[in-house]
């Protein structure tokens, strides 16, 4: 539903073309969201999004990225990948975060605006997008 109210995620994702039937939607959703370099795209594509309006991620759009994850760790039960969140009032560490591109100094985190992404063995696939003071 959500995928379908936003038509240009959609788009960005190749999921423009979503059959009206529910259940083959989500099969296909799922097809393209539970594969990692999808998940990586759809971070950067959402990244975008919080650069360009100057703004956190929807509930929608972390939801998204979450359920995407939880797809695609059901082929890594044993190493599963997680989102990296950040603690507001913490150092900005460059190992795991991102400044936002609006915010050019600070060494506080303010905010969290994308989650990052980490998989099984701790590495970092994507820094979390934060906004600092």
């Amino acid at each position: 539903a959500f995928l379908r109210s936003d038509p240009q995620l959609a788009q960005s994702m190749g999921l423009s073309d979503l059959p009206e039937d529910d259940t083959q939607a989500l099969m296909q959703t799922v097809a393209v969201l539970a594969q990692i370099d999808n998940i990586k795209r759809l971070w950067g594509v959402l990244k975008d999004r919080c650069e360009t309006d100057k703004r956190t991620a929807t509930d929608n759009e972390r939801a998204l990225l979450q359920v995407a994850l939880s797809w695609h760790n059901h082929n890594w039960r044993s190493l599963p990948y997680g989102l990296i969140e950040i603690d507001t009032a913490s150092r900005y560490r460059y190992e795991t975060q991102l400044r936002s591109h609006y915010v050019t100094k600070g060494e506080t985190v303010v905010a969290t605006h994308l989650p990052g992404i980490v998989d099984g063995k701790g590495n970092v696939l994507c820094k979390a997008l934060v906004q600092t003071k």
